[in-house]
């Protein structure tokens, strides 16, 4: 386009439009991919805006109705098109102008979702070991829905109907057309950043195959992969299948689906929590009934062999021999009373005296050697008891207290039988001799 002027010599402006011309008539046709956003027919050729399904970008484009009808192609349709760059001369104006138009059928975008897939696929964005499971009771839900969608509705009231307290943080965005992803990739990485957000749900109700083909872009794809907050993804009816689904870490066949994922039934967990409760309650019952029964059998053995036990049962013995040792002299000293008696009656005795002078020297040596026998027994019984009672003393814990030992414990009754057990400031209860007092460690 370069030509040799300068001040001096300028072109005129015919001369520079017709160079403009011939260089845009040197460039080649471009095959251009987008959405019909507008469409307008006039006498012999149509207008339509040609949308970008990504951005807000678009450009005019200008094509005969010899070739626009008969291509199927109308407004909102995903279409190819042939076009070239045109230049007016008499107006100044630029202009794409069509030379092949055709809609671009579900055949060649499922090529290209497939395509996608499988290369999502091989990075690992589908498998199952990235996958987080959801929150059991999440504090908040983000939820990325249309504007006043049902899909909104669904979600909170199946929701609110098993977990009422669930809150929602709440991000109306487009949900179709070239506005959809952009929107949805600011309201996750948004709702991702939000720490009282534990769980999100994308959803949308049911539509179109070209309605739902946001949810198969690659950028929202990667941005729910990257998110750090595990996703829910409820995009239109069971049959419905964007690639999100793959993507997410919970797929929900439709957004009611999605209000009962995402928390628990209340009901069922009160339910639950009330039988683990009884269940609880009849294990401790019957714990404690066993250490009830085994605490009374402990305290019925230590009653057998405690130091007063023991003791009780020896004076009971020596009670016993004693009362036998008073019956056997009573009957003896009875036996030779009649004895003595019976001699006295006897009328052949001359000199009383003088017969009973040698029975009462038996009498006085019996009576002496029994009581040198009771004496000797009660004296070896006393000794008996005296040593039992000193060795039922050294056994008894009241002796050992006697001799300067201590019996320690904590406030609760356990004893403390080794220095480590104890730590600084615990408080704890001396028993000596005499009493018991409070103390507390100083240091451990």
């Amino acid at each position: 386009m370069t030509a040799p002027n300068s001040d001096e010599n300028p072109v005129p402006v015919r001369q520079a439009a017709q160079m403009l011309r011939d260089y845009l008539g040197r460039l080649g046709n471009i095959w251009v991919e987008g959405q019909v956003a507008q469409l307008r027919r006039r006498q012999r050729q149509a207008y339509l805006t040609l949308r970008d399904t990504e951005s807000e970008i678009s450009i005019p484009v200008v094509v005969g109705l010899d070739r626009l009808d008969g291509s199927g192609v109308d407004t909102g349709n995903r279409i190819v098109v042939d076009l070239k760059l045109e230049y007016w001369n008499t107006s100044g104006q630029l202009q794409w102008r069509a030379r092949q138009l055709q809609p671009l059928g579900e055949g060649a975008l499922l090529r290209q979702l497939a395509a996608l897939k499988k290369t999502l696929a091989a990075e690992g964005l589908f498998a199952d070991e990235r996958k987080r499971p959801l929150p059991f009771v999440p504090r908040r839900v983000g939820l990325i829905c249309g504007r006043r969608a049902a899909a909104h509705d669904d979600v909170v009231t199946n929701a609110r109907l098993r977990w009422p307290t669930v809150e929602f943080e709440l991000r109306e965005v487009a949900v179709q057309g070239a506005k959809c992803v952009p929107e949805v990739v600011a309201a996750l990485s948004e709702l991702d950043r939000d720490e009282d957000v534990d769980v999100i749900v994308i959803t949308r109700g049911g539509g179109s195959f070209e309605d739902l083909l946001g949810f198969s872009n690659e950028a929202l794809l990667r941005a729910v992969s990257g998110s750090n907050t595990p996703v829910v993804s409820a995009i239109g009816h069971e049959e419905d299948n964007p690639l999100l689904d793959l993507v997410a870490d919970v797929r929900a066949s439709t957004p009611t689906a999605a209000g009962k994922l995402i928390v628990p039934d209340a009901e069922a967990e009160i339910a639950q929590l009330n039988l683990a409760t009884r269940r609880l309650e009849r294990t401790i019952l019957a714990q404690l009934t066993g250490q009830q029964t085994l605490m009374m059998q402990l305290i019925e053995r230590l009653n057998r062999v405690s130091p007063a036990e023991l003791l009780n049962e020896r004076r009971r013995e020596i009670t016993e021999t004693v009362r036998r040792i008073y019956r056997l002299t009573a009957t003896s000293l009875s036996t030779e009373q009649t004895k003595f008696n019976v001699l006295r009656q006897r009328p052949v005795l001359a000199r009383p005296d003088e017969m009973l002078r040698p029975l009462r020297e038996d009498l006085h040596m019996h009576i002496a050697s029994l009581r040198r026998v009771s004496s000797t027994t009660l004296g070896n019984r006393q000794q008996n008891l005296a040593a039992t009672t000193a060795r039922l003393a050294a056994l008894s814990p009241q002796g050992t207290l006697d001799r300067g030992y201590a019996v320690v414990r904590r406030p609760d009754g356990a004893l403390i039988t080794d220095a480590t057990d104890v730590k600084a400031e615990e408080p704890f209860t001396v028993r000596v001799r005499s009493g018991s007092f409070a103390a507390i460690v100083a240091e451990s």
